[in-house]
């Protein structure tokens, strides 16, 4: 009987929490649905990018949130690390975009392609490809506006850092950084969305140093990137939507900048206190960095079983695994290592080489992505440069005419001066002599 009584209460409990779920998706689909017919396009992008949400279309929608929807349920994908379906969905509602651009508005159609190579860019980078990312970006934002490129200034600071080139990333950020605050007019990103954006600049900033420290193991880098998440942390704190989840992703990123330091134990009880937490774990791009970060703890200091607990939530050999290209070699990594540790040399070695595989494919990207990124920015400058001389054509065409229509005024006004000066010389010497013979009778 007792079995029995324990098999309805988990019955009862999974049917409250799907229930208590659905009416969640209901009732933010309902929120969402309301938000499209207002046409309030920046909150239903920023609703539609919750990877915990299931939208349920309640509508029928015009053509710009139809392929909004498509391209954030896409973004949803990847989140929760199923790279290659975001990668398919997103190349196919760019192609539905592109055959549909006469019946969208200019900034409809740049702004949901904008959106569309944002997402590739990253699933790219993700699998550790920035190559066929950088490929990608080249390709779809030909013939934007100045605005996108501006924009798309972070990509080229991402790809230079996972190239290596971390001098150049920092430089391409703060120029990034430079532009957003400078932008009074709000052109580059609405209020909305501003300090959201200066925030992720931020910690793409702090990424680059954490990725430079690793090369070199200067440890001023990671002070450096630990100024970089406060300060994003801090932005984000100011804001009227801010929630939990910066502050958690604040807490990981300080558990492993002290796991890079070798301080293993305070790392280990940020991390502990992560895992505790619901809003970061219900992230799947955050709950992998978080398990990946206790099992490198567990590694070094030498508790296998812990470490194999958290790489085994991770990763599975048998089966596709939704790790990202680095995530997966730092794996194949402590796998070689905890197999050294209990004695299991096959096992050892056979990671061992899949990493120094994985490091040979990586090189063969780095170079040619490296090509290709010098190729590309030299393109970006040829095409800024034609841009500002176009511009600046036209701003000396315009200097002239005023120039010329201020003297014509000019001449206009001392010719006028002088007349009326004329005139009252006449006036008065006509009115003297009147005087004078007047006088003389």
């Amino acid at each position: 009987m007792i079995p029995v009584k324990k098999i309805f209460y988990i019955l009862f409990f999974i049917s409250i929490r799907v229930f208590s779920q659905n009416s969640f998706n209901e009732k933010t689909s309902l929120e969402i649905d309301s938000l499209i017919k207002k046409d309030q396009w920046e909150l239903v992008h920023f609703k539609l990018n919750n990877e915990n949400l299931k939208f349920k279309r309640l509508s029928k929608y015009k053509l710009q949130y139809h392929l909004l929807i498509k391209l954030d349920s896409a973004s949803v994908l990847y989140k929760k690390g199923k790279y290659l379906e975001a990668k398919k969905a997103v190349l196919a509602s760019l192609k539905q975009l592109e055959n549909n651009k006469s019946r969208l508005t200019i900034s409809h159609y740049e702004g949901l392609k904008h959106i569309g190579i944002t997402r590739l860019f990253y699933i790219e980078k993700r699998l550790g490809n920035i190559l066929q990312g950088l490929k990608y970006l080249n390709s779809f934002s030909k013939g934007m506006s100045p605005v996108y490129k501006k924009k798309q200034i972070i990509f080229l600071a991402v790809a230079y850092s996972e190239l290596g080139n971390y001098t150049k990333s920092i430089e391409l950020l703060n120029v990034h950084l430079k532009d957003i605050r400078f932008d009074a007019k709000n052109s580059l990103y609405s209020s909305f969305l501003k300090n959201g954006e200066i925030a992720a600049a931020y910690n793409t900033k702090g990424d680059t140093f954490v990725k430079w420290y690793k090369d070199v193991g200067d440890r001023k880098l990671l002070d450096s990137a630990q100024y970089s998440y406060e300060n994003a942390y801090e932005i984000m704190k100011s804001l009227s939507n801010f929630s939990l989840y910066s502050k958690a992703l604040l807490i990981s990123r300080q558990a492993n900048l002290k796991l890079l330091k070798k301080q293993y134990a305070a790392s280990l009880l940020l991390y502990n206190k992560c895992e505790k937490d619901s809003v970061i774990m219900n992230k799947s791009l955050s709950r992998e960095i978080i398990w990946l970060g206790k099992a490198e703890i567990y590694t070094f200091i030498k508790k296998p079983d812990s470490a194999f607990y958290y790489i085994n939530k991770l990763y599975n050999e048998k089966s596709s695994s939704k790790c990202t290209y680095e995530n997966k070699l730092k794996i194949y990594h402590l796998l070689s290592i905890n197999y050294e540790n209990i004695k299991d040399d096959k096992n050892a070695y056979k990671f061992a080489k899949l990493s120094l595989v994985e490091i040979e494919k990586k090189n063969i990207q780095n170079t040619s992505g490296t090509s290709f990124l010098g190729k590309y920015e030299q393109q970006e400058i040829k095409s800024i440069s034609e841009e500002t001389i176009k511009d600046n054509k036209k701003y000396t065409f315009l200097l002239i005419i005023c120039t010329i229509l201020m003297a014509v005024v000019i001449i206009f006004y001392i010719k006028y001066r002088y007349n009326k000066k004329m005139n009252l010389q006449l006036f008065l010497r006509q009115n003297l002599y009147t005087l004078y013979a007047t006088f003389l009778d």
